[in-house]
């Protein structure tokens, strides 16, 4: 609706209305399990944590808008408790045992990413550690629901599918 308004005050009704149908259209794509998938996939979201290691860890909870999209895209948080942004431990993270675990941290030298990675190494008790599928969020837009809430919805098609 805000996007319908801006739009309009400005003189720019037509592309204010394009930019709701792709939004549209990247939430609610239908058949988001690919090749057959039975069971969607369960993610863990990381907020923010310790810059160099695993320790101090705030993963995004049930009541978000990224769970939301998480939902719509076809996959499930790892977390299912009430507690917004809840600090966790990797034997929190072990108990969860997520299929995917996505890093929002910004973490941006390939060296960064490969020492968090080696860091997470040593706990192949977790699904997503032992079947490599620890991902870096990439891009300013994960957090800041507007206009590129699409692009967020097609993103995490692509991370998880």
């Amino acid at each position: 609706n805000s996007i319908q308004i801006i739009g309009k005050r400005l003189g720019t009704d037509t592309r204010a209305a394009e930019l709701i149908r792709k939004i549209r259209k990247s939430l609610f794509q239908r058949g988001n399990l690919p090749n057959g998938a039975k069971v969607s996939p369960k993610v863990l979201l990381i907020a923010d944590r310790d810059p160099d290691r695993l320790k101090t860890m705030y993963i995004i909870g049930t009541r978000g808008f990224l769970n939301e999209i998480l939902e719509l895209v076809g996959a499930r948080n790892a977390y299912s408790g009430n507690i917004p942004y809840p600090s966790i431990s990797v034997d929190s993270v072990s108990s969860m045992n997520p299929d995917i675990i996505i890093d929002f941290t910004f973490t941006k030298s390939k060296e960064a990413k490969e020492k968090i990675k080696r860091s997470w190494d040593r706990y192949q008790m977790i699904r997503a550690v032992r079947n490599r599928k620890i991902i870096f969020a990439e891009g300013d837009f994960w957090q800041k629901p507007g206009p590129r809430i699409g692009l967020i919805a097609d993103e995490l098609r692509r991370i998880l599918y």
